[in-house]
């Protein structure tokens, strides 16, 4: 177990005469990694979850003997204890703990916002209705390998911490956060060097939302509390919905510019105007070549493709695609020429066998024949790539007639 004086070794500054009492709701991995930082600068640090069956994990295990941990419920005595609380991710504010909380005058923040209020790096957030991770991944590819990405910390949730990892990199410049809605809805205070929107889809199904100006509010409403003028990087799409969005509340005089990702250059090259965009505020231009970003985007895109062996072309699977566009888009990212099969209705862009899409709902019988004339146009040396979905997979091979046809010499 860690000593008083191997925490205060971490932290000069820590046990200080003015010790303030944090109660940090939900043990998540978040909660924990708020938990351990209030505890390095000498905070008294209060914890509970509601899962009855909640583990610590080692890191904070070690440190149980200097916290108070409630498994199984939240405590209001430690509300009524407590000078500042914590909400984990996954916490909401409109619960029955918080509004004693709030009855009783105590200051409540979410994980974002005691993130951003704690570190001294400048923060990115990055957010949309899709796109968000594979602007992340890209951004990783770049920088993970250089010393010059050693002051740089990229966040998202799939470790299960989020941006409370940043809290355990005390010397970051820099801080990209990956923002979904359900992070930023009880936001009401962040300042941000550069918000990036990857996307906003208004037919998307938000279930949790009425309509789409809620999804709108929860996602964007912290801007409204800016105080100081913050970059919006957007598509032309993105930067009408806002405006539109704020002009609706009658809130157009925030502080906020927006930097317009050019219209008309494609999903790829808007991806990698993003990246640039990230790359040049973090003061790593250097690493951002067009081409260097390029390779980044595709091989990130090619991390995710399972190789299906045994068929007269070579098969990938690109995985889960939310829409034909998706798979499109992907496709054209990782292979110069192409030949999609989709399950997904492709529209007026639909194509039949002799095009280089193959859509299933149109052409079900056909795959066979188009196959055999792609191989056929294929360069000298080159018999070219097919590239399906996970749900365009399923489709294919439910039917073993239809596997048995693709399926050729190896």
């Amino acid at each position: 177990m860690a000593s008083t004086a191997e925490l205060r070794s971490e932290n000069p500054d820590s046990f200080r005469f003015d010790r303030r009492t944090v109660y940090v709701l939900g043990a998540s991995r978040s909660g924990q990694a708020i938990a351990r930082h209030c505890l390095r600068r000498g905070d008294r640090v209060l914890l509970s979850d509601n899962d009855p069956n909640g583990a610590l994990e080692s890191e904070t295990a070690s440190l149980a003997g200097l916290l108070s941990f409630s498994r199984g419920r939240h405590e209001a005595a430690f509300i009524s204890a407590a000078d500042e609380i914590v909400l984990s991710p996954g916490v909401p504010m409109d619960c029955q703990i918080v509004d004693y909380a709030r009855r009783l005058g105590k200051p409540v923040q979410t994980t974002v916002e005691f993130v951003a209020s704690e570190s001294s790096a400048n923060l990115i957030v990055v957010t949309g209705t899709s796109g968000k991770t594979t602007t992340l991944d890209v951004l990783r590819k770049l920088i993970d390998d250089s010393d010059a990405g050693a002051g740089v910390v990229l966040t998202d949730r799939r470790d299960g911490i989020g941006i409370a990892c940043a809290l355990e990199h005390s010397a970051a410049r820099t801080v990209v956060a990956e923002l979904s809605v359900s992070e930023l809805a009880d936001v009401r205070r962040l300042n941000a060097k550069l918000l990036v929107v990857t996307s906003l889809d208004e037919k998307n199904n938000h279930d949790e939302f009425e309509d789409f100006s809620d999804y709108l509010e929860a996602k964007l409403g912290w801007l409204s509390s800016l105080e100081s003028k913050l970059s919006i990087l957007a598509g032309p799409n993105e930067a009408k919905i806002i405006r539109k969005h704020f002009e609706a509340y009658g809130r157009m005089n925030l502080q906020f510019d927006f930097e317009m990702v050019p219209e008309g250059i494609g999903p790829t090259l808007a991806l990698a105007e993003r990246v640039r965009r990230v790359m040049a505020e973090m003061g790593l231009e250097d690493l951002a070549s067009p081409r260097s970003i390029l390779d980044a985007i595709r091989a990130t895109l090619l991390e995710r493709c399972e190789a299906i062996e045994g068929f007269a072309m070579p098969i990938l699977n690109v995985g889960v695609c939310k829409n034909a566009d998706s798979l499109a888009w992907t496709a054209d990212a990782i292979c110069s020429e192409p030949r999609i099969i989709t399950a997904r209705p492709l529209g007026s862009q639909s194509s039949n066998a002799h095009g280089n899409v193959i859509d299933l709902n149109q052409n079900p019988v056909e795959i066979e024949e188009a196959i055999e004339i792609w191989a056929r146009r294929a360069h000298p040396g080159e018999r070219g790539t097919v590239v399906i979905d996970e749900l365009t997979r399923k489709k294919l091979f439910a039917d073993r007639s239809t596997a048995a046809k693709l399926a050729g010499p190896s």
